[in-house]
């Protein structure tokens, strides 16, 4: 049974109530509200949107500048649902809906609740609240799980979200940025048409394009940030001046976290799942 249709209304009476409110209150927002897993199935606690619903939810996101969704929706959940048991899927899926950031992806060293990459051995693990791990997926199989378990609507609200700030830089600076604000919005609405197919291809075509992109679009930002890009208040002032463009630098910031995903190696796989599935 599908939830409750909710209206571009609706969500933008919720985020102006609750955004912004930090980042952790955020998503402690979103997850009582039921919308972490917007592109989860029902049985997972999913929302049960149809995709032109998911898409208005994170255009909606993206016009109020809302941030990234955390490694947990981004990352995690996606390669639980592709490549979970069912065990898997009951334990962690409702953690890290009611606790987005509770769970996080992890490196060695670290060993939070979340998974961990082993990039010596390519081994993917998961790690739950009390610390004890698991191994998750094929030995050596963390590139190809990595590459092909991801969630297009989360990836193409990164791309919405990026297209926001830039939007937001030209006003500043529109000499500068038109043309690449152009570019990046016809590329935005290709993306957009692919995911609204609704197929394992063109899903496909949409993680191609953000992941493609995304250094393309940090530069651009990062570029149109020029020397504000590289400053971020101390913590140990009590009497720092407000710098500007808060917004755009937290976004430079988690796609710094995306860009350090190994990204170009997950690319090389993705294309070539994308180049020989044949959709039926």
């Amino acid at each position: 049974m599908v939830k409750q249709i909710e209206t571009t209304e609706n969500f933008s009476k919720f985020i102006t109530r609750h955004w912004p409110s930090g980042e952790s209150q955020w998503f402690k927002s979103l997850a009582r509200s039921g919308w972490i897993g917007a592109d989860w199935p029902l049985e997972f606690g999913g929302t049960g949107w149809a995709r032109q619903e998911q898409l208005n939810f994170i255009t909606t996101l993206s016009d109020y500048q809302c941030p990234i969704m955390p490694d947990s929706v981004n990352v995690i959940a996606p390669m639980l649902l592709a490549y979970g048991s069912t065990e898997q899927k009951q334990y962690f899926l409702p953690r890290i809906h009611e606790s987005p950031e509770a769970y996080t992806f992890q490196t060695q060293g670290n060993t939070g609740p979340g998974c961990l990459l082993d990039h010596d051995s390519e081994n993917l693990f998961l790690i739950n609240d009390g610390g004890s791990t698991t191994p998750f997926g094929t030995a050596g199989d963390a590139t190809v799980i990595l590459a092909t378990s991801y969630s297009p609507l989360w990836l193409l609200y990164e791309k919405l979200l990026g297209l926001s700030h830039l939007k937001e830089m030209s006003q500043h600076w529109e000499e500068e940025t038109s043309t690449e604000v152009a570019r990046i919005e016809i590329e935005t609405s290709a993306l957009t048409a692919f995911f609204l197919q609704e197929t394992v291809k063109a899903d496909r075509q949409v993680g191609i394009g953000v992941n493609r992109d995304r250094y393309d679009l940090y530069a651009s930002l990062f570029q149109s940030l020029g020397y504000y890009a590289l400053l971020s208040p101390d913590s140990k002032l009590v009497s720092n001046e407000k710098l500007p463009f808060s917004a755009e630098r937290e976004y430079l910031q988690a796609l710094r976290k995306q860009l350090s995903r190994d990204n170009i190696i997950q690319q090389d796989q993705l294309y070539e799942e994308y180049v020989n599935h044949e959709d039926t």
